[in-house]
């Protein structure tokens, strides 16, 4: 699968960031629809590409590449692996895989917990009774459950792909003594 060079998908985060930001502070009325709100948006939208750019693309370096980090992510979703993955070179990256699975278990619930109580207490100290901090609420509750039941997906994932590497490295025998 070709994916994006990191510059396009940081321009294409930003552009999300800048629109969604311009979108919901003057619909919720913290920002008035001016100039001045429009260009701020287009500078956060600039900065926050530019910053997620730079993440995708070391993100990318340490995967192995964007061929090897999309191989990866498909192989845990569908838990079996291409065909002639070595151990050598897949282990590292599952280990990586494990490590963020294992942080993302706990973090996750934990950072959108703290969202959905952001939100809760917007509803409550907002007066307008905007509907977008319900929305927000219940789309950071959901992210709240999802990401443990993902991550253990993940984990089992990983482990039944590592108990392959490790049966094809054992299927494959020793090397042979003194070459052919």
């Amino acid at each position: 699968m070709n994916r994006q060079p990191a510059w396009v998908v940081g321009v294409l985060m930003g552009l999300f960031f800048g629109v969604g930001t311009f979108v919901v502070n003057v619909s919720i009325g913290i920002q008035r629809l001016s100039w001045a709100s429009a260009v701020a948006a287009a500078i956060g939208g600039v900065l926050f590409g530019a910053v997620m750019a730079l993440l995708v693309a070391r993100q990318r370096r340490k995967s192995g590449g964007t061929s090897m980090a999309q191989s990866v992510t498909n192989a845990v979703k569908r838990g079996e692996l291409p065909h002639g993955a070595s151990a050598d070179e897949w282990m590292p990256l599952l280990e990586r895989r494990r490590r963020q699975a294992k942080l993302l278990r706990w973090l996750g619930p934990l950072e959108f917990g703290l969202f959905a109580a952001l939100a809760v207490y917007l509803i409550v100290t907002d007066g307008s009774r905007v509907i977008f901090w319900d929305a927000a609420l219940v789309f950071f509750l959901a992210l709240a459950v999802w990401y443990p039941i993902n991550s253990r997906r993940q984990l089992r994932s990983i482990e039944q792909l590592e108990r392959q590497l490790a049966e094809d490295a054992r299927s494959a025998g020793p090397a042979p003594i003194g070459g052919s």
